[in-house]
Protein backbone atom coordinates (compact mmCIF):
# COMPACT_ATOMS: atom_id res chain seq x y z
CA UNK A 1 0.00 0.00 0.00
CA UNK A 2 2.52 2.85 1.38
CA UNK A 3 5.11 1.88 -1.87
CA UNK A 4 2.53 3.74 -4.19
CA UNK A 5 1.78 7.04 -1.99
CA UNK A 6 3.13 10.10 -1.72
CA UNK A 7 4.15 11.84 1.42
CA UNK A 8 0.85 13.77 1.39
CA UNK A 9 -1.02 10.76 0.68
CA UNK A 10 0.41 9.42 4.35
CA UNK A 11 -0.06 12.78 6.22
CA UNK A 12 -4.05 13.27 4.60
CA UNK A 13 -4.02 9.42 5.42
CA UNK A 14 -3.23 9.82 9.21
CA UNK A 15 -5.07 13.21 9.74
CA UNK A 16 -8.62 11.99 8.32
CA UNK A 17 -8.39 7.72 8.19
CA UNK A 18 -9.23 7.93 4.64
CA UNK A 19 -6.85 6.34 2.36
CA UNK A 20 -5.85 7.94 -1.24
CA UNK A 21 -8.07 5.33 -2.68
CA UNK A 22 -11.43 6.22 -0.58
CA UNK A 23 -11.10 3.57 1.92
CA UNK A 24 -11.50 3.84 5.86
CA UNK A 25 -8.90 2.54 8.29
CA UNK A 26 -9.50 0.14 10.87
CA UNK A 27 -8.85 2.18 14.16
CA UNK A 28 -9.02 -1.13 15.98
CA UNK A 29 -5.84 -2.02 13.46
CA UNK A 30 -4.34 1.18 12.78
CA UNK A 31 -5.50 3.85 15.38
CA UNK A 32 -4.84 6.88 12.88
CA UNK A 33 -6.82 8.77 15.59
CA UNK A 34 -3.43 9.31 17.74
CA UNK A 35 -1.54 9.84 14.80
CA UNK A 36 -3.81 12.51 14.30
CA UNK A 37 -2.21 14.55 16.93
CA UNK A 38 1.26 14.75 15.28
CA UNK A 39 2.34 17.87 14.29
CA UNK A 40 3.36 17.79 10.28
CA UNK A 41 7.35 17.27 11.36
CA UNK A 42 6.88 14.27 13.25
CA UNK A 43 4.52 12.71 10.55
CA UNK A 44 6.97 13.87 7.89
CA UNK A 45 9.50 11.99 9.89
CA UNK A 46 7.94 8.92 10.36
CA UNK A 47 7.30 9.07 6.69
CA UNK A 48 10.85 8.99 6.39
CA UNK A 49 11.44 6.28 8.34
CA UNK A 50 8.84 3.88 6.41
CA UNK A 51 10.95 4.63 3.52
CA UNK A 52 14.26 3.19 4.88
CA UNK A 53 11.83 -0.30 5.24
CA UNK A 54 11.96 -2.83 2.35
CA UNK A 55 8.13 -3.58 1.57
CA UNK A 56 6.34 -6.32 2.92
CA UNK A 57 6.71 -10.03 0.86
CA UNK A 58 2.88 -8.98 0.17
CA UNK A 59 4.33 -5.59 -1.67
CA UNK A 60 2.24 -3.44 0.91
Amino acid sequence: MLVSWEESDFINTMRTGKTPGGGQLDGEFMPWEHFARMTDDELKALWMYLKTLPPSDSGE
